[in-house]
């Protein structure tokens, strides 16, 4: 129920024009009202289709650009095809180890956030039958030139 207050709050919200939402309002609002508003505020959006790889934003059709099996916003899909790329992570998670990757993502948006440092990450997923288990490899990829530092910082943010 807050989070229906806070969308009457919201909408009901201009530059010059508050009006509060009262409790009668709240009371007398049920399911089918949900719906319509869920369904108007839906209408004028383009569906997400992905998430830029490198910055992470959502991407609308109009706005995505996929090469490789990866997904770019228009700044970052230039910045993919004008660069070469270095693997420097290949980590084993497994379904019993899937929080062994964490420290790469966790890597990879810092130094997104810090420094606007472009990096992706791709994941190869192999069928054990031995042991009947997927093996997922986190790949982190930075651009060539940087990827020793970037290695070393890594590795030492890892211990």
């Amino acid at each position: 129920m807050g989070g229906v207050f806070f969308y009457f709050l919201i909408r009901n919200k201009d530059k010059n024009n508050y009006t509060p939402v009262n409790d009668e309002s709240v009371a007398n609002f049920g399911p089918k009202d949900f719906k319509k508003l869920f369904d108007e505020s839906r209408a004028d959006k383009e569906p997400v289709v992905g998430l830029c790889s490198i910055c992470e934003k959502e991407l609308v059709k109009s706005d995505h650009f996929e090469t490789d099996n990866l997904h770019f916003c228009k700044e970052h899909f230039q910045t993919y095809t004008e660069n070469s790329w270095e693997q420097i992570t290949n980590q084993l998670t497994t379904a019993n180890t899937p929080e062994a990757g964490i420290y790469i993502y966790n890597f990879k948006q810092n130094n997104w956030s810090k420094n606007k440092e472009p990096m992706y990450i791709q994941c190869e997923y192999k069928i054990d039958v031995t042991d009947d288990h997927i093996e997922t490899y986190v790949q982190l990829y930075v651009i060539k030139e940087k990827a020793e530092k970037l290695k070393e910082l890594l590795e030492k943010d890892r211990l």
